[in-house]
């Protein structure tokens, strides 16, 4: 399984495409693949990780890795200093989406439904969370023309 935090493809924004809208993409591509990095991870796994809270500090801990390592790809991508505000607070916004949506693919899972039940779920819950940050980080950390 690819690293928790190697899951930013700021690096694969096209030309006038926001880190919101790339992120976006590529959580809705790991739904598609039912990728483990979006939460598709089986039932007994599912239920080890929400059931130990070892495990759930451990997955807390990755989620923080996430958002740090987003943090100072934005820094980097709109030239800010890497204490700057504007690059942590986007990197926590978009974290938190990636977070919630992760933990209700465990949910979803250990509530018995299937891979497929939960892709749809989280396609539709996905566009729900990535619309509301739409007004604030549309915007933001836009790909320049080469």
């Amino acid at each position: 399984m690819r690293r928790f935090t190697q899951a930013l493809p700021l690096e694969s924004r096209g030309e006038g495409e926001s880190a919101l809208t790339a992120l976006r993409r590529e959580y809705l591509a790991a739904v598609a693949r039912k990728d483990a990095l979006a939460g598709f991870s089986g039932p007994e796994f599912a239920r080890m990780i929400t059931s130990s809270p070892t495990l759930a500090a451990r997955l807390r801990e990755l989620h923080q890795q996430r958002e740090d390592a987003l943090a100072e790809a934005l820094a980097a991508e709109t030239g800010a200093r890497a204490d700057a505000f504007a690059p942590r607070a986007a990197a926590a916004l978009l974290a938190a989406a990636h977070r919630i949506l992760f933990h209700r693919a465990l949910d979803l899972t250990v509530a018995g439904r299937t891979n497929r039940q939960i892709a749809g779920t989280l396609t539709k819950e996905a566009d729900e969370v990535f619309a509301l940050l739409e007004p604030s980080l549309a915007g933001y950390a836009v790909r320049e023309a080469a």
